[in-house]
């Protein structure tokens, strides 16, 4: 059987008589191609490659089963702030709620269009007092404060997501713990 090209660039090696239209391991494998293409152009996915070894689906599909992987997300950058591969030694497998936690490293730049950090919003009431930080918690919105600044907002949101971080990150295996807790800090120091 000729391996076919997957989004371009991955290949399915699986052996002959392999199914791959109801396969977990497939779907997950796929779907990490895709956010390889960043056809959204969201920022977290700005330059994002694969590295060689999961280039042959049935590589990654033997990692993958080594995994505790069911009802959760392939993650690239938790372990490794900012990084941009994924790969055996970055990846790993977080519920969804820690996967949407939006981390980002460095002084956060507004996403395209978008005028504010991350956690900052223009509050449309006059006053001095325009500009709001908002973190959103278990689906429900949490608002630190109101600023005059856009920085002062944006100091109030970071202090706010480490300290969410630090709550999240008690409740995890050891490995996510810390990484979590290494969120934390950036945050703080932002």
């Amino acid at each position: 059987m000729t391996a076919r090209l997957v989004c371009g660039w991955g290949i399915n090696d699986s052996p002959v008589g392999y199914i791959v239209s109801d396969c977990p391991f497939y779907r997950t494998w796929h779907d990490m191609l895709e956010r390889r293409l960043n056809r959204y152009d969201s920022p977290s996915l700005r330059d994002v490659t694969v590295c060689e070894e999961w280039k042959f689906f049935w590589a990654f599909k033997q990692w993958m089963e080594t995994k505790d992987w069911e009802g959760k997300d392939l993650d690239k950058d938790i372990l490794i702030p900012g990084n941009k591969e994924y790969g055996p030694d970055a990846c790993m497998f977080v519920t969804h709620q820690i996967n949407s936690q939006g981390l980002r490293v460095g002084p956060e730049k507004p996403k395209s269009g978008k005028k504010y950090p991350q956690g900052v919003q223009l509050r449309r009431l006059k006053g001095p007092d325009k500009y709001f930080s908002q973190i959103v918690i278990d689906g429900k919105a949490i608002h630190p404060g109101t600023y005059s600044t856009v920085e002062a907002a944006s100091s109030a949101y970071c202090k706010a997501k480490a300290k969410h971080l630090r709550e999240l990150a008690e409740k995890q295996e050891p490995i996510l713990k810390e990484a979590l807790l290494r969120w934390a800090d950036i945050y703080e120091s932002a």
